[in-house]
C-alpha cells in the first residue's frame, strides 16, 4: 500500500498528522493507481487511523473512571501524565510545575517552623 503516515508537528495542544497516498513509483516514476484507487486507500488509512485514536480514547477513559481510588493530589498528577502522554502537555513544562511545587512547600513549611519557633520564644 503506497501510504505514508508521518507526525509533522507534536505540540501540547496535540499532533498533526499527515498522510500521503502515492499514485506513482517514485523509482521508476510510473503511475500505478487510479484516483478512485487513491481515494480507496486514503479511506482505508483514515479508517486505522480513526481506530487507533478511538481505542487511545477509551483506554483514557478507562484510566479515568480510577479517579474513586486517588486522593484529589494524586488524582491531579494522574491527569497531569495522562496529558503529557496525550500531547496536551509538555513533559518538561510539567516537570518544571511539580518541582516549582516541591520548592514552593519547602519555602512554606520552613516559614512555618521558622513562625512555631518565634512563636514558643515569646511564651
Amino acid at each position: 500500500m503506497p501510504i505514508r503516515f508521518a507526525i509533522t508537528k507534536a505540540t501540547a495542544q496535540g499532533e498533526t498528522m499527515v498522510v500521503d497516498v502515492c499514485q506513482w513509483n517514485p523509482v521508476s516514476g510510473e503511475v500505478l493507481h487510479t484516483v478512485d484507487e487513491m481515494n480507496e486507500m486514503a479511506d482505508e488509512a483514515l479508517k486505522l487511523s480513526d481506530v487507533r485514536l478511538l481505542e487511545m480514547n477509551t483506554r483514557i477513559l478507562e484510566a479515568e473512571s480510577l479517579e474513586a481510588y486517588c486522593t484529589p493530589v494524586e488524582w491531579g498528577k494522574i491527569l497531569s501524565i495522562i496529558d503529557v502522554m496525550c500531547g496536551r502537555m509538555r513533559a518538561d513544562t510539567l516537570r518544571h510545575r511539580w518541582q516549582s511545587a516541591i520548592e514552593e512547600t519547602a519555602e512554606l513549611e520552613a516559614g512555618r517552623l521558622a513562625a512555631m519557633n518565634g512563636w514558643t520564644k515569646n511564651d
